[in-house]
Order: structure tokens, then sequence, then C-alpha cells
């Protein structure tokens, strides 16, 4: 799910978790890529 972008809402709900910070906690090691894309979409918006 986290490979196809699936927002980890999604992901909890989909999952059974009883909290955000119980997929986070456990999965959240998967999302690396996030910060660069926001860095980028931050550059994007403010430094063009």
């Amino acid at each position: 799910m986290i490979a196809e972008n699936a927002h980890p809402r999604a992901i909890m709900e989909r999952l059974g978790h009883s909290s955000i910070n119980v997929t986070l906690g456990t999965y959240g090691h998967l999302f690396p890529a996030l910060d660069e894309e926001l860095t980028q979409k931050l550059n994007a918006r403010w430094v063009s």
C-alpha cells in the first residue's frame, strides 16, 4: 500500500490499527522519500 502511495490513514483503516501512531510506528520507516518529495514541492512553489 505504501508503494502505491496510499495515505497513512487509509493504511491504518485497512489494516485495522487502533491509531495512526501504530501504523506509523510500524511502517514509518518505509516512507523515506516523503521529506525529499516535500522539499521538491515546496521549492517548486516558492523558488520559481
